[in-house]
Protein backbone atom coordinates (compact mmCIF):
# COMPACT_ATOMS: atom_id res chain seq x y z
CA UNK A 1 0.00 0.00 0.00
CA UNK A 2 1.43 3.64 -1.09
CA UNK A 3 2.14 5.64 2.04
CA UNK A 4 1.36 9.14 2.42
CA UNK A 5 3.20 12.61 3.69
CA UNK A 6 2.67 16.16 4.04
CA UNK A 7 5.56 18.32 3.57
CA UNK A 8 4.38 22.11 4.92
CA UNK A 9 6.45 24.83 2.70
CA UNK A 10 6.97 22.29 -0.05
CA UNK A 11 7.43 24.71 -3.44
CA UNK A 12 11.14 26.07 -1.89
CA UNK A 13 14.13 25.33 -0.57
CA UNK A 14 14.12 22.37 2.12
CA UNK A 15 10.72 21.88 1.66
CA UNK A 16 11.12 21.16 -1.92
CA UNK A 17 13.90 18.82 -1.60
CA UNK A 18 12.27 16.92 1.24
CA UNK A 19 8.74 16.87 -0.70
CA UNK A 20 10.85 15.34 -3.49
CA UNK A 21 12.80 12.96 -1.62
CA UNK A 22 9.58 11.65 -0.41
CA UNK A 23 8.00 11.22 -3.85
CA UNK A 24 11.02 9.13 -4.80
CA UNK A 25 11.00 6.76 -1.97
CA UNK A 26 7.48 6.28 -3.19
CA UNK A 27 5.42 8.34 -1.47
CA UNK A 28 2.14 10.35 -2.24
CA UNK A 29 3.31 13.42 -1.10
CA UNK A 30 1.24 16.69 -0.20
CA UNK A 31 2.70 20.04 0.22
CA UNK A 32 0.95 23.36 1.74
CA UNK A 33 2.28 27.26 0.60
CA UNK A 34 0.72 30.19 1.48
CA UNK A 35 1.44 32.80 -1.41
CA UNK A 36 3.50 30.13 -3.72
CA UNK A 37 0.53 29.17 -5.99
CA UNK A 38 2.49 28.90 -9.19
CA UNK A 39 4.92 26.60 -8.13
CA UNK A 40 2.58 24.55 -6.15
CA UNK A 41 0.85 24.31 -9.05
CA UNK A 42 3.52 23.04 -11.34
CA UNK A 43 4.81 20.77 -8.90
CA UNK A 44 1.52 19.39 -9.28
CA UNK A 45 1.34 19.23 -12.75
CA UNK A 46 4.68 17.58 -12.74
CA UNK A 47 3.43 14.81 -10.77
CA UNK A 48 6.22 15.81 -8.22
CA UNK A 49 3.62 16.24 -5.75
CA UNK A 50 0.13 14.59 -5.43
CA UNK A 51 -2.12 17.47 -4.23
CA UNK A 52 -1.24 20.73 -2.62
CA UNK A 53 -2.91 22.99 0.19
CA UNK A 54 -2.91 26.71 0.64
CA UNK A 55 -2.62 27.07 4.12
CA UNK A 56 -1.42 30.43 5.96
CA UNK A 57 0.60 29.32 9.22
CA UNK A 58 0.87 32.74 10.84
CA UNK A 59 -2.68 32.70 11.46
CA UNK A 60 -3.64 30.59 14.44
CA UNK A 61 -7.16 30.77 13.67
CA UNK A 62 -7.59 29.96 10.59
CA UNK A 63 -5.33 26.89 11.25
CA UNK A 64 -7.03 24.89 13.55
CA UNK A 65 -10.35 25.90 11.88
CA UNK A 66 -8.20 24.35 8.84
CA UNK A 67 -7.19 21.48 11.18
CA UNK A 68 -10.72 20.81 12.61
CA UNK A 69 -12.77 21.03 8.85
CA UNK A 70 -12.85 18.69 6.29
CA UNK A 71 -9.27 19.81 4.68
CA UNK A 72 -8.16 18.49 8.06
CA UNK A 73 -8.34 14.96 6.43
CA UNK A 74 -5.23 16.16 4.62
CA UNK A 75 -3.26 15.37 8.34
CA UNK A 76 -3.90 11.52 7.54
CA UNK A 77 -0.37 10.93 6.72
CA UNK A 78 2.44 8.22 7.72
CA UNK A 79 4.62 11.16 8.07
CA UNK A 80 3.93 14.56 8.72
CA UNK A 81 6.99 17.51 7.94
CA UNK A 82 6.21 20.29 9.49
CA UNK A 83 8.87 22.71 7.60
CA UNK A 84 6.75 25.70 6.54
CA UNK A 85 8.06 28.90 7.69
CA UNK A 86 10.73 31.96 7.19
CA UNK A 87 13.39 33.83 8.82
CA UNK A 88 12.97 37.43 8.67
CA UNK A 89 15.32 40.13 7.91
CA UNK A 90 17.87 40.74 10.93
CA UNK A 91 16.85 43.49 13.02
CA UNK A 92 17.18 45.13 16.82
CA UNK A 93 15.29 42.83 19.52
CA UNK A 94 14.58 45.87 20.89
CA UNK A 95 12.94 47.40 18.44
CA UNK A 96 10.47 44.31 17.52
CA UNK A 97 7.00 45.17 16.94
CA UNK A 98 4.29 42.88 18.51
CA UNK A 99 2.91 41.56 15.08
CA UNK A 100 6.42 40.58 14.00
CA UNK A 101 6.31 38.60 17.12
CA UNK A 102 3.58 36.98 17.20
CA UNK A 103 3.19 35.87 13.61
CA UNK A 104 6.75 34.15 14.01
CA UNK A 105 5.62 32.09 17.04
CA UNK A 106 2.09 31.70 15.39
CA UNK A 107 4.32 29.81 12.07
CA UNK A 108 6.94 28.12 14.34
CA UNK A 109 5.44 27.13 17.30
CA UNK A 110 1.80 27.07 17.42
CA UNK A 111 0.65 25.79 13.76
CA UNK A 112 3.00 23.06 14.76
CA UNK A 113 1.22 21.84 17.43
CA UNK A 114 -1.75 22.07 15.73
CA UNK A 115 -0.77 20.27 12.83
CA UNK A 116 1.14 17.24 15.14
CA UNK A 117 -1.70 17.01 17.28
CA UNK A 118 -4.24 16.10 14.30
CA UNK A 119 -1.92 13.85 12.39
CA UNK A 120 -0.89 12.02 15.35
CA UNK A 121 -4.54 11.08 16.48
CA UNK A 122 -4.72 9.90 12.72
CA UNK A 123 -1.05 7.71 13.32
CA UNK A 124 -2.09 6.16 16.95
CA UNK A 125 -5.14 4.85 14.82
CA UNK A 126 -2.86 3.48 11.63
CA UNK A 127 -0.30 1.98 14.74
CA UNK A 128 2.40 4.28 13.80
CA UNK A 129 3.67 6.82 12.24
CA UNK A 130 6.68 9.79 11.63
CA UNK A 131 6.68 13.58 13.12
CA UNK A 132 9.61 15.69 11.84
CA UNK A 133 10.00 19.13 12.64
CA UNK A 134 12.26 21.54 11.43
CA UNK A 135 14.16 23.70 13.54
CA UNK A 136 17.20 25.87 13.59
CA UNK A 137 20.80 26.14 14.68
CA UNK A 138 19.33 29.55 16.28
CA UNK A 139 16.68 27.86 18.04
CA UNK A 140 19.71 26.13 19.65
CA UNK A 141 22.14 29.19 20.01
CA UNK A 142 20.42 32.30 19.98
CA UNK A 143 21.09 35.84 18.56
CA UNK A 144 19.64 38.70 19.01
CA UNK A 145 19.17 39.68 15.42
CA UNK A 146 16.86 36.97 14.84
CA UNK A 147 15.57 36.53 18.68
CA UNK A 148 11.69 35.66 18.24
CA UNK A 149 12.74 33.64 15.33
CA UNK A 150 15.34 31.59 17.48
CA UNK A 151 12.79 31.57 20.36
CA UNK A 152 10.07 30.39 18.24
CA UNK A 153 12.05 27.74 16.68
CA UNK A 154 13.68 26.40 20.34
CA UNK A 155 10.20 25.61 21.15
CA UNK A 156 10.45 23.14 18.00
CA UNK A 157 13.05 20.92 20.56
CA UNK A 158 10.53 21.02 23.64
CA UNK A 159 7.68 19.78 21.31
CA UNK A 160 9.75 17.20 19.90
CA UNK A 161 10.83 16.12 23.20
CA UNK A 162 7.46 16.06 24.83
CA UNK A 163 5.78 14.37 21.77
CA UNK A 164 8.37 11.39 21.28
CA UNK A 165 7.86 10.52 24.70
CA UNK A 166 3.95 10.50 24.88
CA UNK A 167 3.82 8.98 21.32
CA UNK A 168 6.14 6.35 21.45
CA UNK A 169 4.01 3.39 22.75
CA UNK A 170 1.79 4.73 19.75
CA UNK A 171 4.59 3.17 17.19
CA UNK A 172 5.02 6.98 16.28
CA UNK A 173 8.58 8.41 16.19
CA UNK A 174 9.56 11.94 16.60
CA UNK A 175 12.44 13.79 15.55
CA UNK A 176 13.89 17.13 14.82
CA UNK A 177 16.29 18.43 11.95
CA UNK A 178 18.25 21.66 12.57
CA UNK A 179 19.63 23.28 9.79
CA UNK A 180 22.19 26.00 9.51
CA UNK A 181 22.37 27.98 6.83
CA UNK A 182 21.69 26.66 3.72
CA UNK A 183 21.45 27.54 0.11
CA UNK A 184 17.84 28.40 -0.39
CA UNK A 185 16.20 31.99 -1.45
CA UNK A 186 15.68 32.99 1.90
CA UNK A 187 19.33 32.52 3.05
CA UNK A 188 19.81 34.59 -0.08
CA UNK A 189 17.58 37.33 0.82
CA UNK A 190 20.05 37.83 4.35
CA UNK A 191 22.49 39.69 2.43
CA UNK A 192 26.22 39.57 1.23
CA UNK A 193 27.59 40.42 4.73
CA UNK A 194 25.58 37.23 6.14
CA UNK A 195 26.55 35.15 3.69
CA UNK A 196 30.29 35.93 3.92
CA UNK A 197 29.75 35.44 7.84
CA UNK A 198 28.52 32.13 7.25
CA UNK A 199 31.43 30.91 4.74
CA UNK A 200 34.03 32.08 7.50
CA UNK A 201 32.25 30.75 10.26
CA UNK A 202 31.36 27.77 9.02
CA UNK A 203 34.46 24.90 9.41
CA UNK A 204 33.80 23.00 5.81
CA UNK A 205 33.34 26.77 4.35
CA UNK A 206 30.39 26.44 2.36
CA UNK A 207 26.25 26.59 2.57
CA UNK A 208 24.55 23.53 3.34
CA UNK A 209 22.45 21.94 -0.05
CA UNK A 210 18.57 21.49 1.04
CA UNK A 211 19.56 18.43 -0.54
CA UNK A 212 21.57 17.39 2.40
CA UNK A 213 18.99 18.63 4.62
CA UNK A 214 16.45 16.66 2.94
CA UNK A 215 18.60 13.34 3.66
CA UNK A 216 18.73 14.13 7.37
CA UNK A 217 14.72 14.08 7.19
CA UNK A 218 14.90 10.64 5.26
CA UNK A 219 17.19 9.24 7.54
CA UNK A 220 14.53 9.69 10.30
CA UNK A 221 11.50 8.42 8.32
CA UNK A 222 13.22 5.20 7.74
CA UNK A 223 14.85 4.50 11.30
CA UNK A 224 11.71 3.01 13.49
CA UNK A 225 14.09 3.01 16.69
CA UNK A 226 15.30 6.76 16.86
CA UNK A 227 12.65 9.25 18.39
CA UNK A 228 13.49 12.53 20.41
CA UNK A 229 16.35 13.45 18.82
CA UNK A 230 17.81 16.69 17.23
CA UNK A 231 19.88 16.35 14.22
CA UNK A 232 21.92 19.35 13.37
CA UNK A 233 22.59 19.95 9.93
CA UNK A 234 25.37 22.66 9.72
CA UNK A 235 28.96 21.90 8.56
CA UNK A 236 29.54 22.40 12.17
CA UNK A 237 28.74 26.18 12.26
CA UNK A 238 27.30 25.87 15.46
CA UNK A 239 30.75 24.89 17.04
CA UNK A 240 31.57 28.66 16.32
CA UNK A 241 28.57 30.89 16.92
Amino acid sequence: MTKSALVTGGTSGIGRATARALHEAGFDVTITFRSNEDQAKSLLNEGEVASIVRLDLSDPQSVDAWVQGQEGSALDVDVLVINAGEILRPSNWREMGIREITETFSVHAIAPILLARKAAAFMEKRGGGRIIFTSSTYGLVGAGPVLAYGAAKASLVSTTYALARDLGVSGITVNCVAPGNIDTPMTAGAGDAVLKWVQETTPVGRLGKAEEVAAQTMYFVNSPFITGQIAVVDGGQVLNM
